[in-house]
């Protein structure tokens, strides 16, 4: 059977990792907005990934903001981290080398971490298509030259390829889970 256009042709590690998605909503209108104010168009595994699956915290330390996500809105994360590598590459360029969206080729911060890494996917360069940049809270950087669902396969995987996601430093929660849902259940007690 073939994927549906857009999204990717072998989801099933990452289904196998976390589930069966609770949401379906590949063709979230939401993703129009924020392409048009970015002025790119955000690669399809990512967009099925967060379509699917969020807004999510994974394993309580890897925060997945959404286009129309309330507590985790990826318009406010991606508008928060360009300020901030603005503000970095003025003051300590060593530190922060690549370019931010709104700036040309610039990466977007689509993923941070309990620990103050930040996952950002790079814009095709050359023949390479969209990859995944990490910017480590060491202010040390890694470009993994694949698509994003490829990436979190390597992250979610026993054992990591990918140490992004701390599994150790706290009582996890079912994973993937909606914030919201997180916190009505919570208030409800």
């Amino acid at each position: 059977m073939t994927a549906p256009k857009g999204v990717p042709a072998d989801r099933s590690r990452v289904v196998e990792l976390l589930g069966e998605p609770r949401f379906n909503s590949f063709f979230d209108p939401a993703w129009e907005g924020l392409e048009s104010e970015l002025g790119l168009a955000l690669p399809d595994d990512y967009k099925w990934f967060v379509s699917a699956f969020g807004p999510c915290v994974l394993h309580g330390t890897f925060y997945v903001p959404h286009p129309q996500g309330v507590s985790l809105n990826l318009p406010d994360y991606i508008a928060y981290v360009s300020e901030e590598a603005r503000d970095a590459r003025e003051h300590l360029p060593e530190e922060f080398p690549n370019p931010v969206v709104p700036e040309a080729g610039g990466l977007v911060p689509v993923v941070e971490t309990f620990q103050g890494d930040r996952v950002f996917l790079r814009p095709p360069a050359d023949d390479d298509g969209w990859t995944v940049m990490v910017g480590w809270d060491t202010m040390r950087w890694d470009w993994h030259r694949m698509g994003f669902v490829a990436f979190l396969e390597r992250v979610l995987g026993e054992p990591p390829e990918i140490p992004l996601i701390s599994r150790d430093s706290f009582e996890w929660p079912e994973v993937p889970y909606r914030l919201s849902e997180y916190r009505n259940a919570n208030s409800a007690s």
